[in-house]
């Protein structure tokens, strides 16, 4: 497990970035189905950062 460790924070790291990414995209949209397709997209992404979080023992915390 120690030896995923790096991997697992790169992956933390970039699923991040990735909730920042759409989150900027999701201020421009006002409503409709862009704005629901990002939701739901913010939805994944957020289950998966809550995973790999679990795997580093991490705390749960509510990304931006």
């Amino acid at each position: 497990m120690q030896s995923d460790r790096p991997r697992l924070m790169a992956r933390e790291q970039e699923l991040q970035h990735q909730m920042r990414k759409l989150g900027s995209k999701r201020f421009l949209f006002g409503q409709g189905p862009e704005r629901m397709q990002i939701n739901t997209e913010l939805m994944k992404l957020r289950s998966q950062l809550s995973e790999v979080s679990k795997q580093l023992n991490r705390p749960v915390v509510w990304y931006k």
